[in-house]
């Protein structure tokens, strides 16, 4: 780790790094995270740097970005030695790292007039994470179509880390995240503490949807949401759970995707239309063919249920 920023040295090597953040800051999409404690964090951090102590961070890795994002590292020397490296293992790429945990720096940030744009203090709202893509850039569509003044009810299927489920439970909506997966659900469930300041509108189930269609009531929801999971036979069941009136958006991968990696089960994929056919007479919100970053097709789509 030779790009370690640390106050040892000449003078003139700290004001490099210094004038290297400034640079990075305010021209690199890279994500800054804080691997420090809380207390140290909110006495001063960078502006737009997010914490996560190195004693937690195994237990929150659903927060980091996507590894397409490189990371800059900040903390005290010996807890970025092994951030880096459990980063690194874990398939990130990591710019540098900068020992911030010594006076003279937060004292140069704070003094400098050049420098004083970089530094926060206090509890930061900002996050690594993004929820599906197909989800957040159509947030505002899906909202248009939701009752107002009650409650919303969502069931996320096959909800993974739960980052959808989060991100729409923070919107205040009642949020039901289902896998079949203990260490999924748990991991889940412990990301939900890190996140949301009141547990009581996201509820985690671990339960394979796929073989029991009696987990909840008829037109129990307002949207059912499912992201990379495709079991044809789920989607009757879909229909049901929803209310009258309410949307389904889900997005998985379609042929093509065995070219670049997974899934390689043709089964595991959709056809051309195929989304489209299940559901019939269905109000179409929206349909949406991309391309993921290394090639593999994904085909989405929001619809609306017909009202009694």
């Amino acid at each position: 780790m030779s790009d370690t920023f640390s106050e040892s040295g000449p003078d003139n090597e700290m004001d490099k790094n210094l004038a290297w953040l400034v640079q990075f800051v305010a021209g690199n999409d890279a994500a800054i995270l804080d691997c420090r404690t809380p207390e140290e964090f909110q006495l001063n951090h960078i502006k737009n740097s997010v914490n996560i102590p190195f004693e937690e961070i195994s237990l929150r890795v659903a927060e980091l970005p996507v590894k397409s994002r490189s990371l800059l590292l900040l903390g005290s020397s010996s807890e970025l030695v092994d951030c880096w490296e459990f980063l690194s293992e874990r398939g990130y790429e990591v710019i540098r790292s900068i020992d911030v945990n010594f006076p003279n720096f937060w004292t140069t940030l704070k003094n400098t007039p050049s420098l004083k744009k970089l530094w926060a203090e206090g509890i930061s709202s900002d996050q690594l994470w993004q929820p599906n893509l197909f989800l957040r850039n159509n947030i505002n569509l899906i909202e248009k179509f939701l009752p107002v003044n009650r409650t919303i009810n969502v069931l996320d299927i096959a909800c993974g880390s739960g980052r959808e489920a989060i991100y729409l439970a923070k919107k205040g909506w009642q949020v039901t995240a289902v896998d079949h997966l203990s260490d999924v659900c748990r991991r889940c469930q412990q990301f939900a503490e890190f996140q949301l300041s009141e547990q009581n509108n996201l509820k985690v189930i671990c339960e394979d949807i796929t073989t029991n269609d009696k987990l909840f009531e008829q037109s129990s929801f307002d949207l059912i949401m499912t992201f990379r999971f495709l079991h044809r036979p789920l989607f009757k069941t879909i229909q049901g759970w929803l209310k009258p009136g309410a949307l389904f958006i889900g997005e998985t991968f379609s042929i093509g995707a065995e070219k670049f990696g997974k899934p390689r089960r043709r089964s595991f994929m959709l056809e051309k239309d195929e989304l489209n056919s299940y559901f019939p007479n269905w109000k179409i919100l929206k349909q949406q063919q991309r391309q993921l970053s290394d090639g593999r097709p994904l085909t989405g789509g929001i619809y609306q249920k017909p009202m009694l």
